[in-house]
């Protein structure tokens, strides 16, 4: 009888052990209770052309997540690339400009990969506007390439974005990165819709996807 009771709690134990649930911030359901990740998340798929990863690592006995971008015309690593957040959305690397970002990330445990989006792939067909070639087939990407060349800027692009059904342009400029600015977003024509009394930009970047990159710097 002895043998059987100790049979039984091996067993209890063994359930209850396979019963434990991973959890990230106290949550099972991340994705949807985290509204900052979540938001992240939709804000990444919509206007980063590039690769992005989000991980979890765990720092002096608290959970840290690190949201890296692997963009096309900068050096992997870079620490203007990288921001660390807090179960809370907070972000912490601006509070660690001292202690320098990678040599936190040196002493902290990673833990797992919440998320990853690889780079954007070139559509089957990288003609749009009716056009083969955007840049040199209609007239007013050369103007402002020009513009954006010459305006000092540390960063800017022409992203091709797929909003309410038709072709956009939309052009960012920055001083750095994770600083940009939108300051157009142009029809085939090369018409401003931001100009239009009606243009909610906010209504814009729920809705817009983006396509592919047509200019960077």
């Amino acid at each position: 009888m002895k043998h059987a009771w100790i049979f039984l709690l091996l067993v209890l134990l063994s359930t209850c052990k396979k019963e434990e649930i991973e959890t990230t911030c106290g949550t099972t359901d991340p994705f949807n209770e985290l509204t900052w990740l979540k938001n992240q998340i939709d804000y990444q798929t919509r206007h980063n052309p590039d690769t992005v990863s989000i991980k979890q690592y765990s720092y002096i006995g608290d959970e840290v997540y690190l949201l890296t971008n692997y963009p096309i015309t900068m050096n992997y690593g870079s620490k203007l690339d990288r921001q660390l957040y807090g179960c809370d959305g907070s972000i912490l690397s601006q509070y660690w400009v001292a202690l320098k970002l990678d040599e936190v990330l040196r002493v902290a445990q990673y833990q797992k990969t919440i998320w990853r989006k690889d780079k954007t792939p070139e559509p089957a067909s990288a003609n749009a506007c009716g056009v083969a070639n955007v840049l040199t087939d209609l007239d007013w990407p050369a103007r402002n390439i020009q513009f954006l060349t010459r305006s000092g800027s540390k960063k800017a692009g022409i992203f091709q974005y797929e909003y309410s059904g038709q072709t956009v342009f939309y052009i960012i400029k920055s001083a750095e990165l994770g600083e940009s600015s939108g300051i157009a977003v142009l029809d085939c024509a090369g018409k401003n819709l931001m100009d239009q009394v009606t243009w909610d930009h906010t209504e814009f970047m729920k809705k817009a996807k983006i396509i592919r990159t047509i200019w960077q710097k």
